[in-house]
């Protein structure tokens, strides 16, 4: 209180003193140490006196108040120095907390009777002077708290904020001014909806207004879009204010910034997704797998048997002299159909799990080195193999793919093989096979039309699965197609037939264009 500047509260309390009183003189004074502080005066401009020239420092060691009819009669004060200048002195202390601080007194220059009446306003005035001083210092430990409390509220990671009933911001702590990119003293007194998509304020209304009808907090996630126009998503939590008479004076809200969890989240669907896939992958593999090694069990058994009976008969002839020529043929038909089964199975397990080395392919002159080798094998068994002859065709030559040469071939050679054999097991009309190569923008085709005995509509795809065969025939290992498909689609293409069931087969294998494709291998 000592050197601080007038105040209008102290300055009536002295004036409404000297009225009271009827003194010229009235004071409110406060003593530390060495010094007296005259707060507020009425009839003096005298700020500050020494503790000697000071009658009021006489209150804060003896009774609470202190009256003096005059001064130059009372044996105490007779000699003090303010004797000389005044008779007449009534005080009463101001106490604080229990700790005397001053005073608020009055004072006149002739003797005088001060009645019971005017010392109990005094004591009310001083009183009143104590109940300022004890607000002012409930108001500063509420400043020192309310600072710490912020303080502690702005170093919350969580983003804090106070709404009042119309949603507009009354409070805010640093992390919710930097979510939103504002300053505090530019986000205070704005409302909420204005950083809420329009679509959402419906929403947003609706949930305040079952907050103030249940009396209970609830959570809410919305979307904020900060200055900068960036959406993200928070959650918050929400609770209602009251006023003292019990009705909603606004909200206290408690939020977090979701969005990165929400992406941590969908990461982990997505992640989670992407392992049931690749269990299902490896369940229908391993299913695969079993079917494989049954079939295959299956389907060795008969070359298998084949070749004992043989072995058996070869056996007896040599101990007997009897001809060997006969089950020495048929052993080997039975060996190197079991050479074949397991060069495909080998063949299909590579294309299934290994990544071959790619590198330039010319698909154009490919097909016609693979046609010029079946060539005399297919006009042995009756079928004309050769090249079609076409614009297409003719476009495609020099234009490559990116594979494996050797897979490549593969392909091609089962392929036109089948097409081939298919077509020989007519008994008439032209047993023709073409093999054409197209190109189409960023695609390369190559196409094989037969006119064989042709596919059922219904087993089109099937026979790509490994062991469906279109027909009964045993010459083949069941794989084939198997192999084609696997290799097609690693190198990033496709295949598939067309038939109506009679009338021969159209199968098509179509590749990326080198020139259209990424060089990776």
């Amino acid at each position: 209180m000592l050197d601080t500047p007038n105040e209008k509260h102290y300055d009536s309390i002295a004036e409404l003193a000297a009225m009271q009183c009827g003194a010229p003189l009235a004071a409110i004074t406060f003593i530390d140490a060495d010094r007296q502080w005259l707060k507020a005066s009425v009839g003096t401009d005298v700020r500050e006196t020494g503790l000697a020239q000071s009658l009021c420092v006489r209150t804060l060691t003896g009774e609470t108040s202190l009256v003096v009819r005059d001064l130059a009669q009372d044996p105490q004060l007779c000699n003090h120095p303010a004797a000389s200048l005044l008779r007449a002195y009534a005080a009463a202390s101001i106490v604080v907390r229990g700790q005397r601080l001053g005073t608020c007194c009055v004072c006149d220059y002739r003797p005088r009777e001060w009645t019971p009446q005017q010392m109990r306003a005094l004591s009310l005035l001083a009183e009143q002077v104590s109940a300022l001083i004890e607000a002012r210092l409930v108001n500063a430990s509420l400043h020192d708290a309310e600072a710490q409390l912020r303080g502690s509220l702005d170093t919350q990671e969580e983003m804090l904020g106070r709404l009042d009933t119309d949603l507009r911001i009354t409070f805010a702590n640093n992390a919710l001014c930097r979510a939103l990119g504002i300053p505090r003293e530019e986000l205070l007194g704005r409302s909420v909806l204005d950083f809420t998509p329009t679509a959402e304020h419906e929403r947003i209304r609706a949930h305040f207004d079952a907050i103030r009808a249940t009396r209970a907090p609830r959570t809410l996630e919305q979307t904020i879009v900060d200055t900068q126009g960036i959406s993200r998503t928070h959650r918050w939590t929400d609770s209602p204010l009251f006023n003292s008479d019990g009705s909603c004076m606004g909200y206290q809200s408690w939020g977090w910034d979701m969005t990165d969890a929400h992406e941590r989240e969908r990461q982990l669907r997505e992640a989670t997704q992407g392992l049931m896939e690749m269990n299902a992958a490896l369940r229908a593999r391993n299913a695969e797998v079993l079917q494989l090694t049954f079939a295959m069990t299956h389907d060795l058994q008969t070359p298998l048997a084949t070749l004992t009976g043989q072995l058996s008969l070869l056996h007896r002839a040599v101990t007997t002299g009897q001809p060997a020529e006969k089950p020495l043929q048929r052993a080997r038909a039975s060996v190197d159909r079991l050479t074949r089964m397991l060069t495909d199975l080998m063949a299909y397990a590579r294309a299934g799990n290994e990544d071959p080395r790619r590198e330039r392919v010319d698909v154009a002159e490919l097909a016609s080195s693979v046609v010029d080798e079946l060539a005399p094998q297919a006009a042995e068994q009756g079928v004309m193999l050769c090249l079609a002859q076409s614009p297409a065709r003719a476009a495609s030559r020099g234009h490559a793919v990116l594979a494996e040469g050797q897979a490549m071939r593969r392909c091609l050679t089962n392929i036109i093989a089948n097409a081939v054999k298919f077509t020989a097991q007519r008994s008439d009309g032209l047993k023709r096979v073409s093999v054409g190569i197209e190109l189409d923008g960023a695609v390369l085709r190559c196409v094989v039309q037969d006119t064989g005995t042709g596919i059922p509509p219904a087993m089109l795809d099937a026979v790509f699965l490994p062991f469906k065969r279109v027909s009964t025939d045993a010459s083949g290992t069941g794989l084939g197609l198997s192999i084609v498909k696997r290799y097609v689609e690693m190198f990033g293409g496709r295949v598939w037939l067309e038939s109506d069931g009679s009338s021969g087969t159209r199968a098509t294998m179509e590749f990326p264009r080198l020139e259209s494709q990424a060089l990776a291998a």
